[in-house]
């Protein structure tokens, strides 16, 4: 995603926006070992976005190891096409009044 500024477009790629509430290293760690399920999201060949969760096992470091089954499927060919993509896990924080 860009942000477009005065007609040139600077990218946003690795930019929290709300830098003020993103977790400690160690605490977003912690968090990832103690979590079961990621949404992740991959494109097609044609640009259509494809979102699903998927069990995974975080040991530590930079590396997050997915289930994603041996069939194949639209996960895995997304991934074949183009490999990058795009990584969710949270947890279910306090609901307030609208």
């Amino acid at each position: 995603m860009s942000v477009e500024t005065k007609g040139t477009f600077e990218s946003l790629r690795g930019r929290m926006r709300r830098h003020k509430r993103q977790m400690p290293d160690e605490e977003a760690r912690a968090f990832l070992r103690e979590r079961k399920v990621a949404h992740v999201a991959t494109v097609d060949p044609d640009g259509w976005p494809y979102v699903i969760p998927l069990v995974y096992i975080y040991e530590g470091g930079d590396t997050l190891y997915l289930h994603t089954g041996n069939a194949p499927g639209h996960f895995l060919h997304n991934i074949r096409h183009n490999p990058r993509v795009c990584i969710e896990v949270s947890e279910m924080g306090p609901l307030h009044p609208g």
